[in-house]
């Protein structure tokens, strides 16, 4: 693999001349002592000057790539691992088109067929390995497939058929069979960099600050890309037993402490999330109505049938001690838990890391706190915004082009993978931003709704600023732009 490009860093492309214009400089830099000099073609002077210029930008390109192929180096000595991308696997059944028996050789192509808006991709697959169709039978065992270009690839069930590339006269057809297990994409030499100058500035055996913490978490373990660590900050975490429907109620059963054992105890009104159940619609925040020894209930059923019960494995987060302090109206309010610590991550998107990447993070990052303290990691809590801006647009720009610019330039503001963690969405802000793009006159309004029902953030009337009362969230952004 090339060298990744470190030109954020460290910019040299200013000097990749090319060798005409260091031949033209050179002739110019001669005729400052010989004003006369004018090299003819065929000459010995030409020659000499064209074959000197020519290695004098092989070694100027070769010189400026250097920063790049050093900086992997010097990270790779610390250990510190470039992500590469890998390829999808998988297995397919073949069906000959009788029962005289076929081999079919190793390497054999098929693909699977995508079409999205109007237009149709081949993921091309090659067999691992040969199989054969004996004699009176007319389909194969499963047979290992692996993608012939890396990265993730669409979901493909189990029966889809795929298309036969290798020219065979005696296959008849070929389906998918079991699971895809998806390829990774490799990092882009932006991630790469960034993370590795994250590292480097999260290097230490121990880790002390907050800052430390984050980097290390979000350098260490390459599903999490976003990450925020909170001081003094707890949270009460109770292993599921059941959640259960009852006469328009959801019940969620815990066990190992009793639901009012959390601290401070939890009033109807605080919220809880549960999350980690297989039946996914459970997976989701709610405010608590009542609890008793077992259970947290609450009023939202997340669309449960009349007396449906999930029993499995689940986790109940209370979530009182990620409030913010400076806000009002969510419930009993936080408490500081000192010798505790918290760390909220997420993907790029906002959605949550596996249990696997949580339990790993917290048992490698408490290993390196100083002694004594509590460290703990959760996914970070998301909320649904809508926002509405209305522009005027100059006279001489494309309409269209200008509100879709505002979309993307506010988008990418409020997008889970920039945000910067604050508690507040200042439409000001919002208005600001949009007034800078190219072709608007005047902003005429901002207006930020939210989902009704929802528990994790308010809208200050008198600003339309939009409050999160709760640490560790993400803003997941609808922005629609019109013109007046």
């Amino acid at each position: 693999m090339a060298s990744p490009d470190f030109r954020q860093y460290v910019d040299l492309t200013i000097n990749d001349v090319q060798p005409a214009d260091i031949y033209n400089e050179a002739v110019a830099y001669a005729k400052t002592v010989l004003p006369d000099f004018s090299p003819k073609t065929g000459t010995v002077e030409d020659a000499v000057l064209q074959a000197i210029s020519y290695v004098s930008g092989l070694m100027t390109g070769a010189i400026n790539r250097l920063p790049n192929g050093l900086m992997e180096g010097v990270l790779n000595l610390y250990g510190f691992t470039r992500s590469q991308s890998s390829f999808a696997t998988g297995s397919v059944i073949f069906t000959a088109i009788d029962s005289t028996g076929v081999t079919i050789p190793a390497g054999t192509r098929i693909a699977y067929v995508e079409t999205t808006g109007g237009e149709t991709i081949q993921h091309v697959f090659a067999t691992d390995s040969e199989v054969t169709i004996s004699s009176g039978s007319t389909t194969s065992a499963a047979v290992p497939v692996t993608a012939v270009s890396s990265g993730t690839k669409p979901t493909i069930d189990d029966g889809d058929s795929m298309v036969l590339l290798t020219a065979s006269n005696r296959i008849l057809s070929v389906a998918f069979s079991g699971t895809l297990s998806q390829g990774t994409t490799g990092e882009t030499d932006a991630e790469y960099f960034a993370r590795g100058a994250t590292y480097l500035s999260s290097l230490s055996e121990a880790l002390v600050t907050s800052t430390q913490v984050t980097n290390y978490l979000l350098t260490t373990y390459i599903e999490a890309k976003r990450a925020k660590t909170l001081d003094i900050t707890g949270i009460y975490k109770f292993d599921g037993v059941q959640i259960f429907e009852s006469s328009g109620d959801l019940g969620a059963s815990v066990t190992g402490a009793a639901p009012g054992d959390a601290y401070p105890t939890p009033l109807a009104g605080d919220l809880i999330r549960i999350v980690g159940a297989s039946d996914t619609k459970f997976n989701k925040v709610y405010e608590i109505t009542s609890i008793d020894s077992t259970t947290f209930y609450v009023t939202d059923t997340s669309g449960a049938s009349s007396g449906e019960v999930f029993t499995g494995d689940y986790t109940v987060e209370v979530l009182m001690n990620m409030q913010d302090p400076n806000l009002g109206g969510f419930g009993t309010g936080p408490q500081e838990r000192p010798g505790y610590a918290l760390t909220v991550v997420s993907k790029n998107d906002g959605t949550g890391v596996t249990e696997a990447t949580k339990t790993s993070a917290i048992s490698d990052i408490s290993d390196r706190l100083v002694a004594g303290l509590t460290y703990d990691v959760v996914n970070a809590l998301t909320v649904d915004i809508n926002v509405e801006i209305n522009i005027s647009v100059l006279s001489g720009f494309d309409e269209i082009a200008v509100r879709d610019n505002v979309e993307a330039v506010i988008g990418e503001y409020l997008s889970t993978q920039s945000w910067n963690w604050d508690q507040k969405i200042r439409a000001n802000n919002i208005l600001a931003r949009a007034a800078t793009v190219a072709g608007v006159d005047y902003v005429d309004s901002v207006t930020m709704t939210l989902d009704a029902g929802e528990l994790l953030a308010s809208v200050d009337g008198g600003t339309g600023d939009v409050d999160f009362g709760y640490r560790g969230t993400l803003p997941i952004a609808t922005v629609s732009c019109g013109a007046i």
